[in-house]
């Protein structure tokens, strides 16, 4: 497992897996819920992300750096998902 924090009042992100990554607000304390941002999957040529708090939702991205981008973006609530591209919403029960 590898971690990347990137500059102070940014963002920590610790890979748990080859293609999965964690997204963290550092400035939070770890015991701290809203520390946890998002997820971002790697999914064949694009990166999924998924939102803490808006599990039925992926947006997804071009590349990792959109990903994470839009995850710092959104951590601040600067932006709302309906600018992200190539937007999707899962339902449960499939399709």
């Amino acid at each position: 497992m590898s971690m990347v924090t990137t500059a102070p009042g940014q963002l920590e992100i610790i890979a748990i897996s080859d293609a999965e990554w964690r997204v963290s607000d550092p400035s939070r304390r770890q015991d701290d819920a809203l520390c946890l941002v998002g997820f971002v999957q790697r999914v064949d040529d694009v990166f999924e992300v998924t939102l803490i708090g808006r599990p039925r939702e992926r947006l997804y991205f071009a590349s990792f750096d959109e990903a994470t981008c839009f995850l710092g973006v959104s951590a601040r609530d600067s932006r709302s998902p309906a600018q992200a591209p190539r937007r999707r919403t899962s339902t449960q029960g499939g399709a």
